[in-house]
């Protein structure tokens, strides 16, 4: 670690000033057998480093590969974690990694290092736009206007995590907390059925997939807190689902309870986005919030904005902004008219919709265009930004 070792040669350089100084004063040699009784004490850490270097073709080893060694090597023993964020120059990737491997005081665990996964949208054009879709260990809000298609995408996803790592899935379920209407559960039984049959070797039918997505209907942000603090992580802790969504987060803010009281509605905003979010770290689950848009009475041309403010924008991971726009795309019927969708023969115009990247500390911002039909969310194109 080429920073301590110039650590080392400042304190031997200190050593032997003193030490001159000692031969032409002799008071100050109390002085240096004071230094020589405190200075390591004084070193915020010592290191013991043993690294075996892999062999190289020239006996040299490249620059960066050798800091990747040393800096994955070179872990402060007897320290508390405090201790190694403050004190330590060490990139912050590194930290993050020894943390989670309890490296401080134990240099051999053998603890597995954070990883975050992806839960597919059962759309590959979605899935190549976010990146392979939404991660787990995250907290992403899916914002837009009335019938945008928030519910939808909230449902595929819900119906996708089933599916095996191979498809994109996490082949777990999902848990659905309704805060606004019935929660559609005859469309929910429609897109079971087709991705039921769109995916013969998952072996999943369309009752085992409506059967794995656990609805609860809640009405109040009380409840909302109560259930995210309590019957939640018992659910989450049994393994079998990793994904939560809450549809919607705004509408139990909206209501006469928080009517002018701004502090107490920041409060709960604060304590239920802490809540999501520990329970998306701590249980490696991918969670989801629906949000409704606000828009301006004395600007109506002004863009509609998420609802919720600042306060809670502070608090997610990634926002996706769902939107419609005035064109249609021609589709061919593809199934049964008797279930909402056009026979073959018949041609019919869906409408156009936007999805686009708000907010993401991973994903470049950009929209992709996507229409909602009898089959679900299906992407178009991808449009830069």
């Amino acid at each position: 670690n080429a920073e301590y070792m110039g650590v080392k040669v400042i304190i031997w350089l200190r050593h032997v000033i003193c030490f001159v100084n000692a031969i032409w004063l002799k008071p100050a040699v109390v002085c240096y057998l004071l230094h020589l009784c405190f200075i390591e004490k004084l070193l915020p850490f010592r290191f013991t480093v043993s690294v075996t270097l892999p062999a190289a073709p020239s006996g040299l080893l490249p620059v960066k590969q050798l800091l990747k060694i040393m800096s994955s090597k070179c872990v402060p023993e007897g320290h508390t974690k405090e201790e190694l964020k403050s004190n330590i120059n060490i990139p912050s990737s590194n930290v993050l990694q020894m943390l989670n491997n309890d490296a401080c005081g134990d240099a051999g665990s053998n603890s597995a290092t954070l990883r975050y996964e992806t839960t597919t949208t059962l759309c590959p054009v979605i899935d190549e736009f976010l990146g392979g879709g939404l991660l787990t260990g995250k907290l992403t809000e899916i914002s837009g206007i009335s019938s945008s298609g928030k519910t939808q995408l909230g449902m595929q996803l819900s119906l996708g995590v089933q599916l095996s790592e191979q498809h994109g899935g996490l082949s777990s379920g999902a848990i659905y907390i309704c805060t606004e209407d019935k929660f559609p559960s005859g469309r929910l039984t429609a897109l079971a059925k087709h991705f039921a049959a769109k995916f013969p070797s998952e072996n999943l039918t369309e009752k085992g997939m409506t059967d794995r997505v656990f609805v609860t209907h809640i009405a109040d942000a009380s409840s909302l807190i109560g259930c995210l603090g309590g019957r939640l992580p018992c659910v989450l802790r049994r393994g079998v689902t990793r994904l939560v969504v809450v549809d919607s987060v705004a509408a139990v803010f909206r209501c006469e309870e928080f009517r002018g009281d701004w502090k107490a509605k920041d409060k709960q905003l604060q304590q239920l986005g802490s809540l999501l979010k520990k329970l998306a770290f701590e249980f490696r689950c991918a969670v989801v919030c629906i949000n409704q848009v606000t828009a301006s009475m004395a600007r109506p041309s002004a863009v509609p904005q998420p609802a919720l403010g600042a306060t809670w924008a502070a608090l997610i991971n990634s926002r996706l902004m769902l939107s419609r726009t005035e064109r249609v795309y021609s589709r061919r019927g593809t199934g049964d008219a008797d279930e909402g969708v056009p026979a073959k023969s018949a041609k019919y115009d869906v409408v156009v919709r936007n999805i686009e990247v708000v907010l993401s500390a991973r994903l470049p911002k950009g929209l992709c265009e996507f229409i909602v039909d009898g089959e679900g969310v299906k992407g178009i194109t991808k449009v830069p930004v």
